[in-house]
């Protein structure tokens, strides 16, 4: 009977320290994973403030070596308008031009130099409407022409004030729907352009304005017909700075 008593008192001794050390096992896994958790989200917090700190610094390395080094190449995007008149360089008849107008569009590319110093091409599409008036008998007439050149600049320019720049150059123009009916003026050959513009840059990226001149066909390709197209106006264009 002692000996069962005994055998009850230890079975009951160890059952409550399985029931303990369980309790045990069960709060040290908690603990555990708890823990590991906690460690991980650290880590990963850690990892993501890093890689953070490392896109942060990457883009300000970035934008500083934009902001710091010189664009050597712009490419734009051009459009404009323009009034023209004819230069008939004195000729005495019965005939004139009255003065017309014009709209242009094309892209311009512009490599730099030296500071402040560049040259400037592209191509530029322009349709000139021009007004022949003549005396004939039975009263005048009026013969109404759309010149449409496609030229191609070389100008040199010049930056200055910052925001300023001064261009000058050769032209050479193409007309495109030339007629050779006899009274068309021909305007295939050599001129020249200048502009006085203004041009703002934000990062890589300009836009700028620019009022200019124009005369076509100086040094004709075809013939040597009297008359040069003059026109005057203003170019619009935005463009990137690489």
């Amino acid at each position: 009977m002692k000996k069962n008593s005994i055998a009850v008192k230890n079975d009951l001794i160890v059952n409550v320290y399985a029931a303990n050390l369980e309790i045990l096992c069960h709060f040290g896994f908690r603990i555990f994973n708890l823990g590991f958790i906690f460690i991980a989200n650290t880590l990963l917090s850690v990892k993501l403030n890093l890689m953070k700190f490392t896109f942060i610094l990457l883009l300000t390395i970035l934008t500083s070596g934009a902001a710091y080094s010189q664009s050597k190449n712009s490419l734009s995007l051009v459009a404009g308008t323009a009034g023209n008149i004819v230069d008939i360089h004195g000729a005495i008849g019965d005939f004139g031009y009255n003065a017309g107008s014009a709209t242009l569009f094309g892209m311009s590319y512009l490599r730099s130099l030296s500071h402040g110093l560049s040259v400037e091409t592209g191509i530029m599409y322009s349709d000139n409407k021009t007004q022949l008036s003549y005396i004939r008998p039975g009263g005048e007439f009026f013969y109404n022409e759309h010149i449409k050149l496609l030229s191609v600049p070389l100008l040199l320019r010049r930056d200055f004030l910052k925001y300023f720049y001064f261009n000058f150059g050769v032209l050479t123009d193409i007309e495109v729907n030339y007629p050779n009916d006899g009274y068309a003026l021909n305007q295939s050959g050599i001129g020249y352009e200048m502009s006085l513009g203004g041009q703002f840059n934000f990062n890589h990226f300009k836009v700028f304005a620019a009022p200019f001149f124009q005369a076509h066909g100086l040094i004709r390709f075809n013939d040597n017909n009297t008359g040069n197209l003059l026109d005057g106006g203003i170019k619009f264009g935005a463009g990137f700075n690489f």
